[in-house]
This record gives structure tokens, C-alpha cells and sequence, in this order.
């Protein structure tokens, strides 16, 4: 989802690709990355993560940055 020039509201685009990651079946994803440009998409996105709750799982699951 481009929330850059194409406009998507960066609320709605963090939401939606948290949850989808989220909700893939254990063990059918083996890696998800997130490319945020600036800060504000980074507090977007940690802030949505917050209010979604910790993935848990394991080692890497539910961090912002590696």
C-alpha cells in the first residue's frame, strides 16, 4: 500500500498490513518488512501495533526493528 503519493491514510495502511501479518497461519511466513520512510510512519505503525497487542510467539515476533 502506498501511503505516500498516492495518498492511503497511513492509520488505515499500518492497520491493515499488521493485521494481515498477524493473522497468517503459524509458520506460512517467514519474514515480514515493513518499509517505513520517515518517523512519523515508524510511531504510526508502533502505536497501531500497540493498540492491536504483542503478537508473542517467539524470538523477532511482535518487533519494530531487528
Amino acid at each position: 500500500m502506498s501511503t505516500g503519493i498516492y495518498g492511503w491514510p497511513l492509520d488505515d495502511a499500518a492497520r491493515i498490513a499488521l493485521t494481515t501479518v498477524r493473522t497468517c497461519p503459524h509458520g506460512s511466513l517467514g519474514e515480514a518488512r515493513f518499509v517505513l520512510f520517515d518517523e512519523v510512519a515508524y510511531r504510526v505503525f508502533e502505536r497501531i501495533q500497540g493498540e492491536l497487542g504483542d503478537l508473542g510467539g517467539g524470538a523477532g515476533h511482535g518487533s519494530m526493528v531487528d
